[in-house]
């Protein structure tokens, strides 16, 4: 049993920790976003216990829960908004000059001449 919260403890600290990093890195001068961080911290805390109190919630499932609940808390803030669409404009800009694209309203040309 041990074993069991030792590691339901890491694989809430570890997320946890990756949040705060990634979102102090995203985040411009004094605005850390410390509520989100908090819900995350106390989510973790009460999947902890549901899994201690529960005997048919298996580990993987509670790593899983949290996981998505660690995405989704990263998304909603400010800096993880504006996180996501940098990296969006980055795609579509990479994508647009790549030259691996075809030319979309290119003329179709016939044995006659183009149509």
């Amino acid at each position: 049993m041990k074993k069991a919260i030792g590691t339901m403890a890491a694989a809430t600290v570890l997320p946890t920790a990756a949040f705060s990093f990634a979102e102090f890195a995203a985040a411009r001068a004094g605005s850390f976003p410390s509520f989100p961080l908090g819900c995350l911290s106390v989510g973790g805390l009460i999947l902890c216990s549901l899994k201690h109190k529960s005997e048919r919630m298996s580990m993987s499932e509670a790593i899983g829960a949290f996981a998505g609940y660690t995405v989704l808390t990263a998304l909603f803030p400010n800096p993880g908004a504006e996180a996501v669409k940098t990296w969006v404009s980055r795609a579509s800009t990479a994508k647009r000059f790549s030259g691996l694209s075809f030319p979309s309203r290119a003329p179709l040309r016939t044995r006659r001449g183009f149509l």
